[in-house]
């Protein structure tokens, strides 16, 4: 009688987008005996963080007929809302809870038609250590899993809470709002989407005080338009070329609505390619000059949010300043924040009844214990631009110049290494990759790549 092989060991650590799609990716392709277990910390399994809300007004930036999970089925998404009774048009900006929900069936769907059994566990993940045995994770609840292929998708996450009752708020999507007063004062650190979401949320709850958004440029998100037709000429492979070809490009569109808009979206098929031929100088130079332009053309509102946001701007409810914010004193009845003017170059103090932190998520990612004990690892390093996670472009995590065998991360761990992997398309092709080279390993007998 032939003894049945052992079963793989897989772990998914996120249930968020990544880590949503490439488990159902992996419960498609597996035919090996193998368990499969997907581990988060909130127990959202499909929508993580980014598609929790249900705020009506939380709107996707992309449009329907781009963020279908299946990277071989354009329609998947606007197809799964027809079947819902939703209108199912191509170019609408559907609530981000209904898309949560899409992911959520995604990965159900996927247990129930796979043989592979799919275990969710809720819980932290604090550590990690990749030996001989494979790559166990350390849970916050005191348990461990061991996996022969460990795969790391944990997005930005919860910020930190400060203690019950704190008028600074580190989380925006916690319930704070329900704690704001209609005239309160509230300072936002940041002016991107997160700053955006928040602010409608408020004005949604009868919210009548004045708000003020901070951030180094002062730059709010652009609005979705329709884009031009992608250019087949690749742009030049140095940043300063790079850039020159990119305004080229917007002055070709000439006075056309959204012609920058739209130069961005020619480049952006060619993001990665590019920001793996640039020298360490020259991704150095792109993060201080050309980052904060490049996200507010690259990641826009969509245009029911921009009118809003359009709205409050008029009537002055909401400001937006270029600057930095210092560390903030709290008192029973407000916040202080040091705050100096990029234009002026002049300082003063803030104050309002509420500062809220919507500035970039990677921070987030960085004062998480799963960070520091990754860097203790040697499997990430810490810099003045926060955590770098030493993911390759192939989705490995190396040691010094060694791949570790079995340990991959997907999504901004893998920014790094990718630099544009933060949008749906970019980690939707990723997670693809990452799970047809485990697939392709655990099938051919090889518990370990």
């Amino acid at each position: 009688m032939t003894a049945r092989p052992p079963a793989v060991r897989i772990a998914v650590v996120g249930a968020g987008f990544a880590g949503t799609v490439v488990t159902a990716r992996l419960l498609a392709a597996l035919t090996r005996p193998a368990a499969l277990t997907l581990i988060d910390a909130n127990g959202r399994f499909g929508p993580g963080l980014a598609y929790s809300t249900d705020h009506p007004r939380h709107l996707m930036n992309t449009r329907a007929g781009t963020v279908s999970a299946v990277p071989v089925e354009p329609a998947h998404f606007t197809q799964w809302l027809s079947r819902q009774g939703a209108a199912a048009d191509e170019d609408a900006f559907v609530p981000r809870g209904v898309y949560g929900r899409y992911l959520s069936e995604l990965l159900d769907v996927a247990a129930s038609r796979s043989d592979i059994p799919l275990s969710r566990v809720t819980a932290e993940a604090i550590d990690l250590v990749a030996d001989s045995r494979g790559v166990t994770v350390r849970l916050a609840s005191g348990d461990a899993i061991t996996a022969d292929h460990l795969v790391l998708c944990v997005g930005y996450g919860p910020r930190l809470p400060r203690r019950a009752g704190s008028r600074i708020v580190d989380d925006p999507w916690s319930d704070w709002c329900d704690r704001v007063a209609p005239g309160d004062a509230v300072l936002f650190r940041g002016s991107g989407l997160t700053m955006v979401d928040q602010a409608l949320r408020l004005v949604a709850n009868g919210h009548r005080g004045r708000m003020l958004a901070v951030s180094r440029r002062g730059l709010l998100p652009t609005t979705q338009t329709a884009a031009i037709d992608t250019l087949a000429v690749a742009p030049p492979p140095r940043l300063r070329d790079a850039v020159r070809w990119l305004r080229d490009t917007a002055a070709a569109a000439g006075d056309r609505r959204g012609a920058w808009r739209s130069a961005v979206d020619a480049l952006r098929p060619h993001a990665q390619k590019l920001w793996l031929g640039f020298t360490p100088a020259e991704r150095d130079r792109f993060a201080r000059h050309v980052q904060p332009y490049w996200s507010v053309h690259r990641h826009r509102m969509p245009p029911a949010a921009a009118e809003q946001i359009e709205r409050l701007l008029g009537d002055a409810v909401l400001k937006v300043c270029a600057g930095r914010l210092g560390a903030p004193e709290e008192s029973a009845a407000a916040v202080c924040v040091p705050f100096t003017s990029r234009r002026r170059r002049s300082s003063s103090v803030l104050r309002a009844h509420w500062l809220v932190d919507c500035s970039d998520p990677q921070r987030a990612l960085a004062a998480s214990p799963l960070s520091f004990a990754l860097v203790a690892r040697g499997l990430a390093s810490a810099g003045p631009a926060g955590i770098a996670f030493r993911v390759g472009s192939d989705g490995v995590f190396r040691s010094g110049a060694d791949a570790v065998p079995g340990l991959y991360g997907l999504g901004p761990p893998g920014r790094d290494a990718l630099g544009e992997i933060t949008a749906i398309p970019e980690i939707r092709e990723q997670a693809a990759r990452v799970a047809a080279r485990i697939a392709e390993a655990v099938n051919n007998g090889s518990a370990v790549e």
